[in-house]
């Protein structure tokens, strides 16, 4: 009897444990199928995300094709560019089939380096606003990026110095120089010279007798004339 009772136990332990080994398979196959689906759609929405932000990229290199004749306006499309770019990152990452927290960690990130690209393109039109030299103080300010937040100020007020003396120094070029000599010019003879004293003839200044224009005019009148007396 004993015999009978503890092989009945053992084929019910053994059975139980049979099932238990299957559940727990079953339940880890489950669990590995589940995370694997999750990694796939991950990978799928991060290839996605990607290949998007790509084409974006790829669509601002095409455009900044275009060739500007003012360079203020350049320099506007291609902020306004890099912008786009950002926003259209953020606007894949919330419109993936199946949104994670990822996603929208991701697009918060994006959404927020774009609103930091305005803000620092806002201050920049500001400094250019506020001085005579106008762009030429951003371009001064933005060669030397790399100064710490405490020293911005100072910066500019660098940036606006160097601007107003470059300004200074090409008006100074195209300005003519006081110190050029004046052309030469040929002195021109007058047929007429003031001679001191009277005539001896008329009695008036300002040529002598053989010059008097009285003995020049007497001197016509007594010619003889070549016509033949008939």
């Amino acid at each position: 009897m004993d015999a009978e009772i503890r092989s009945e136990i053992q084929n019910e332990v053994q059975a139980a444990f049979q099932t238990t080994q299957t559940t727990i398979l079953d339940s880890m196959t489950t669990l590995l199928d589940n995370r694997l689906e999750c990694f796939n759609k991950s990978f799928q929405s991060t290839q996605k995300a990607l290949a998007e932000s790509q084409l974006a990229k790829l669509d601002e290199t095409l455009s900044d094709n275009y060739k500007f004749k003012k360079r203020g306006n350049e320099e506007q499309h291609k902020h306004n560019s890099k912008v786009l770019v950002k926003f259209k990152e953020a606007n894949s990452e919330l419109n993936q089939e199946h949104l994670t927290k990822d996603n929208i960690e991701s697009a918060k990130d994006k959404i927020t380096e774009g609103m930091s690209l305005i803000r620092d393109r806002q201050k920049l039109i500001k400094l250019a606003d506020s001085s005579e030299a106008g762009w030429r103080v951003v371009a001064e300010y933005t060669a030397n990026p790399l100064a710490e937040n405490s020293e911005d100020e100072k910066r500019m007020y660098k940036a606006q110095t160097r601007a107003e003396a470059k300004i200074k120094k090409e008006k100074l070029k195209r300005k003519p120089t006081s110190s050029s000599p004046a052309p030469y010019t040929i002195p021109t003879r007058t047929s007429h010279i003031d001679r001191p004293g009277k005539c001896f003839n008329c009695n008036k200044t300002g040529h002598w007798r053989r010059e008097c224009p009285e003995v020049t005019r007497n001197a016509s009148q007594s010619r003889p004339s070549d016509k033949i007396q008939m």
